[in-house]
């Protein structure tokens, strides 16, 4: 279970084991004072690659990491997948570009194991991508995940869908069991108190939004 003290903590049943963090090569008699796994940032989501058994966390200050099991049958720091970072800029702090619940939100792994891959959804700089957990490098990227927000310094394409739209708030995003769809819960405005959420669904290997009944849902 992955905590907002940046802690990944585990148990067996009702048995607590310990901690799994970056420093300590065997924490499993770790105490409060343990190293967090994600210092500094709030763990957000796990999952466990079944064809590999890795384990990947993500946290809020869009941090991606993966664990591998060693001969006792605890995870250590693999390594980091590349990914966007959050600006922790003051400036960026006093314009309010920088929400409390950013970073990577959810991890979806492929229900297929055979094709290794996740999908991350990533709220600031928000994007929703497909990555391949053998190469840990993104295999599509899809487009107006903003749902036509558009945050200040953002970019967008000639056909209008590559939004980055910092300011958005998310929730989860999952793969359909064929692994051919991705849906992720998104708001449709900022910040506001009277923020409606949509389903919004894509293509997952072309990242094209996909017309879908439910996205008329809020």
């Amino acid at each position: 279970a992955g905590g907002s003290d940046g802690r990944i903590r585990v148990w067996e049943g009702d048995n607590f084991k310990g901690y799994i963090s970056v420093e300590n090569e065997d924490d499993l008699n770790a105490d409060d004072s343990a190293p967090a796994a994600h210092n500094g940032g709030r763990v957000h989501s796990l999952a466990i690659d079944s064809r590999s058994r890795y384990l990947l966390s993500g946290d809020s200050l869009g941090n991606l990491f993966v664990w591998r099991s060693d001969s006792k049958g605890w995870y250590q720091l693999l390594r980091r997948f590349k990914q966007d970072h959050v600006d922790t800029t003051s400036e960026t702090f006093e314009k309010g570009l920088i929400m409390q619940s950013g970073g990577v939100q959810s991890l979806s792994m492929h229900p297929d194991k055979t094709q290794s891959q996740v999908l991350v959804l990533n709220q600031n700089p928000s994007h929703l991508k497909l990555y391949s957990t053998s190469t840990y490098k993104p295999l599509s990227s899809c487009h107006g995940l903003g749902a036509g927000q558009i945050a200040p310094k953002s970019k967008v394409n000639k056909n209008n869908q590559n939004i980055n739209a910092s300011g958005a708030v998310f929730g989860r995003a999952a793969l359909s069991p064929d692994g051919r769809y991705a849906v992720a819960g998104i708001s449709s405005t900022m910040g506001n108190n009277d923020d409606k959420y949509n389903l919004k669904f894509w293509e997952a290997k072309l990242g094209n939004v996909y017309p879908a009944t439910l996205s008329d849902i809020s």
